[in-house]
């Protein structure tokens, strides 16, 4: 909406009137209310004349959630999102975690903070290595508001080899949700010289912003990523469990975390290998605008 809002001037309207842009979920309309709704909807348009405007899917969600739908499955003109698909022209990748990057030199207004992280992700910070936080406690900060049996797991294996410290709605009831947990990461993180950050699910292409912000908090970042991840980060610069899955993730961490290599290459290893580039990705946007213009 950052980059919309650059390239042109819009107004949100609800769905029963006349637009030329659709942005929708990835959540397919589950209950049978929103179905008839929306049959209701396209009988009125077409009985009115309406052009069918310009679909656009948009996903940042956890692939695995219920009643999710991918772009192949959403039946729109355009997708933008996490997924990985290679030569499709009609779809666009912008992972999660660029949300939080600040792009203001790059000519998008960026928000000067972040409820959960504070000050947002600088490329600079991403693409020099490591501010470590050699000072800090030798423990692993996990922040969540969602602790389910996959994290639980990663959790106790990390925990028999690095003590961890959990923080949020997950390890405080007291907290309603994750906006009014009461302090930021840039301000917890600074006494951690680890973070845990595995994702909530692992699918290509979908990464948030946890091992990004963890990695500019001056964490080394404990990370759960499958292998496509070095799509968007250098596998030298976090510790990603997903490696340890056949040798035990104990026993490989700790190997590691003893390696007197491995932690300086952690040391040395800038997170990102070359700076974000949103040309391409305005270039789609601009495209699908020009679609929707034209019907």
């Amino acid at each position: 909406m950052r980059i919309l809002g650059v390239l042109c001037s819009y107004e949100i309207v609800h769905r029963s009137q006349p637009h030329d842009l659709l942005i929708r979920g990835p959540f397919s309309d589950g209950s049978s209310k929103r179905r008839i709704v929306n049959r209701l909807l396209g009988t009125t348009n077409r009985f009115l004349g309406r052009n069918q405007p310009v679909r656009l899917h948009v996903s940042s969600e956890n692939p695995f959630s219920e009643n999710y739908q991918d772009f192949g499955q959403s039946g729109c003109d355009f997708g933008l999102g996490h997924e990985i698909r290679h030569g499709d022209v009609r779809y666009q990748r912008m992972p999660h975690w660029w949300n939080y990057v600040d792009f203001a030199a790059q000519g998008v207004p960026s928000p000067d903070h972040w409820v959960r992280l504070g000050e947002p992700l600088n490329q600079g910070q991403l693409l020099r290595p490591l501010q470590w936080n050699r000072n800090a406690q030798t423990r692993a900060a996990f922040v969540t508001s969602y602790l389910n049996s996959q994290r639980r797991f990663l959790m106790e294996q990390v925990n028999r080899v690095l003590p961890v410290d959990g923080f949020g709605r997950a390890f405080d009831a007291s907290i309603s949700d994750h906006t009014r947990s009461g302090f930021t990461k840039r301000q917890l993180l600074t006494g951690y010289q680890f973070s845990l950050c595995p994702e909530n699910a692992i699918a290509p292409g979908y990464y948030t912003e946890k091992v990004p912000e963890s990695f500019a908090c001056g964490t080394i970042p404990i990370a759960y990523l499958d292998k496509y991840s070095s799509i968007d980060f250098d596998p030298r610069a976090f510790l990603n469990l997903y490696d340890y899955l056949n040798e035990g993730v104990a026993s490989g961490l700790q190997r590691d975390l003893l390696s007197r290599r491995r932690m300086d290459e952690l040391a040395s290893t800038p997170l990102l290998k070359k700076e974000i580039g949103l040309d391409q990705l305005i270039a789609f946007i601009k495209n699908v605008l020009d679609c929707a213009r034209a019907f």
